[in-house]
């Protein structure tokens, strides 16, 4: 078994100051940052914690295509290195410079995740995403709009139509918004289920081909587009309403007889 030598001083970050305890002069460096900063020294161990003031962080989204055209500019193993839009690599720098300033975070998203995935080189795309993150990531979909859908169904009912949801930030996304940022960013890959990305890649192709047969179902109506767009709208309402009844009515059916499979359990 081969041994790995671990030294942890490695954490304690400049600048180094005079220890107070000590008094071990350039020891006392930096070790971790979060909402306040704890100072450590190399020599006596000495800890000592210190406060930060509080931060507002604006919230950036960007979208896949940023994540790519940003990754293309600043690879030059990419395909596209050389025929990149400059933009995009000033882009980068000055999001970047935003984000060590503690004034701008860019979090991530299970949009960003599966695209890349599914991408020609998904590792190049992951450490972009993440770089600009750093470690702040949105909820999933649907749970962002049950969120939305609780709190604003209330003032529905009472006939308040025009009121307009609150959600903060914070109550969509995981990690900490407003934080100060750490010296160092860990992440763990390898934990997707077995075949998740040859499935993210079928089920893209049943997408395209659905959107496919739709698209010439409508070129050959004579419906207007309003017409059309209500048709649809309601054909979706009425869709997620069978399939709650039916899973329903599946999870009724398996308490009845014992069954615990959380494949049938689960919606």
């Amino acid at each position: 078994m081969n041994e790995f030598p671990f030294d942890p001083r490695v954490f304690i970050r400049p600048p180094h100051i005079t220890c107070p305890n000590c008094h071990a002069e350039e020891q006392f460096g930096v070790l971790m940052i979060g909402w306040g900063y704890t100072r450590r020294c190399r020599e006596c161990w000495f800890t000592e914690r210190y406060d930060l003031p509080e931060i507002r962080k604006a919230v950036i989204y960007l979208d896949q295509m940023a994540i790519s055209e940003m990754m293309k500019a600043l690879n030059p193993a990419s395909p596209a290195y050389e025929r990149v839009d400059p933009f995009w690599r000033e882009a980068f720098e000055k999001l970047d410079v935003l984000k060590r300033l503690q004034v701008i975070v860019c979090p991530d998203s299970d949009t960003h995740r599966a695209e890349s995935a599914v991408a020609p080189d998904p590792g190049a795309l992951r450490r972009m995403y993440e770089l600009l993150a750093f470690g702040v990531t949105f909820r999933d979909g649907p749970s962002i709009r049950n969120s939305q859908v609780a709190e604003y169904l209330p003032h529905w009912l009472r006939g308040e139509a025009d009121h307009e949801v609150e959600l903060d930030v914070e109550d969509v996304t995981h990690g900490d918004v407003h934080k100060w940022e750490e010296h160092f960013f860990i992440s763990v890959g390898g934990l997707d289920p077995e075949g998740w990305v040859d499935s993210l890649r079928e089920q893209r192709e049943r997408t395209a081909e659905g959107i496919a047969a739709v698209h010439e179902r409508w070129r050959e109506t004579e419906l207007t587009f309003d017409e059309l767009y209500r048709s649809e709208l309601e054909a979706f309402g009425r869709t997620v309403l069978q399939v709650y009844v039916d899973e329903a009515r599946r999870r009724e059916e398996a308490l009845e007889e014992g069954q615990l499979d959380p494949e049938v359990l689960v919606p």
